[in-house]
């Protein structure tokens, strides 16, 4: 049982780096191809009047806050129990962290790809709940 939770994890992990790539490959190309940038702004374009408005990005960063203080308060509850999440704690936090500066400060980062590194943060951060929730039951 503990070895198929550690495969999934593994798998999980490795989703995650496949997860990233995407959005570091269309940045590098968009310095150097003209039809990716062209992509790049059409999409942001079609973004920041979708999902990615001005209200819903307000209510992202509550959303991002709110979880924030829960899995902190979380972690300093069972800090001084000896868990095998500790880590995953940690990646959560620094991941929410992440992605609230990059909600908050669009115009900081200049990246072509924001809102592709946005959706794709938010993917890692569902998959890093799930590998926290099987290292959890895991160890019961």
């Amino acid at each position: 049982m503990k070895r198929t939770h550690n495969i999934l994890n593994i798998i999980l992990s490795i989703i995650q780096i496949i997860f990233i790539l995407p959005a570091l490959i269309l940045e590098n190309l968009a310095k150097k191809k003209m039809g990716v940038i062209r992509y790049l702004i059409f999409k942001k374009e079609e973004f920041s009047s979708g999902i990615f408005n001005a209200n819903n990005l307000i209510i992202y960063k509550w959303i991002l806050l709110f979880i924030s203080i829960i899995i902190i308060i979380i972690f300093i509850v069972n800090m001084k129990k000896k868990l095998k999440c500790k880590i995953n704690f940690f990646i959560i936090i620094l991941l929410n962290i992440i992605l609230f500066l990059l909600v908050s400060y669009e115009s900081i980062f200049n990246l072509q790809a924001y809102h592709f590194f946005i959706i794709e943060i938010f993917i890692i951060i569902i998959i890093e709940y799930i590998k926290l929730f099987i290292n959890i039951f895991s160890n019961r």
